[in-house]
């Protein structure tokens, strides 16, 4: 398993080196519109999707600057 400690620390400084590839207030303020939303019915989903969707965006940010 990875370490999610070491794996984030790993995102933040990236992100210091490419500050363009971060979360934009719009888009942080739409995933919390959006779980805020859905959690109102079921909370365990609005989680799971909200960790799912923030995990494929930070693929989609890797791999582009991997090109």
């Amino acid at each position: 398993m990875r370490n999610i400690e070491k794996q984030a620390e790993q995102g933040k400084a990236f992100f210091n080196q490419h500050p363009k590839a971060d979360l934009t207030v719009k888009e942080l303020r739409y995933m919390i519109d959006e779980f805020t939303t859905e959690g109102k019915e079921n909370l365990t989903k609005a989680a799971y999707n909200a960790i799912t969707k923030a995990f494929y965006m930070g693929v989609a940010v890797g791999s582009r600057n991997n090109k």
